[in-house]
């Protein structure tokens, strides 16, 4: 009884040390942009980086949410798969604009907040804010110049 005991209380250690484990691998993948703020309008580009040391296979493409995870862009609907050497990247640009999302038409300017850039194949994701470009600065650097 008190080896069996034992033995269970080993196989549990060792289960919950493989589980501690696994939990601490990083993901391969690193999604990144050329900027974290932009205007609205602005092209966003994102790269999608393979930081491990193996080629990794992945579902071509990338899609965006909003801070509660609502679909704003996901404009993939083919499954291609590529395959990312390491230390390689593929980058896209996102022209800020709405696709298959209930919250605005196809090619239409989401609205400034917050936005999450995703890739179907990691938990990672690179998180961007938009805000309204403001023209009454250059109005008046244009009538300061009309006065001139």
């Amino acid at each position: 009884m008190k080896k069996q005991i034992i033995i269970t209380l080993l196989v549990t250690i060792l289960v919950s040390a493989g589980t501690i484990t696994i939990a601490k691998i990083t993901p391969p993948l690193l999604i990144s942009t050329d900027d974290t703020e932009y205007t609205s309008g602005e092209t966003v580009t994102i790269y999608i980086s393979n930081v491990g040391k193996i080629p990794k296979t992945i579902r071509s493409g990338f899609y965006v949410t909003t801070e509660n995870n609502q679909p704003v862009y996901d404009p993939f609907w083919a499954i291609i798969w590529i395959c990312i050497l390491p230390g390689y990247s593929i980058d896209y640009v996102w022209d800020q604009t709405y696709a298959n999302s209930p919250y605005g038409d196809y090619g239409e300017q989401v609205t400034p907040g917050t936005y999450y850039v995703k890739q179907f194949d990691t938990p990672r994701y690179a998180e961007i804010t938009i805000t309204y470009y403001s023209p009454k600065i250059f109005s008046h650097l244009f009538l300061l110049t009309i006065i001139k």
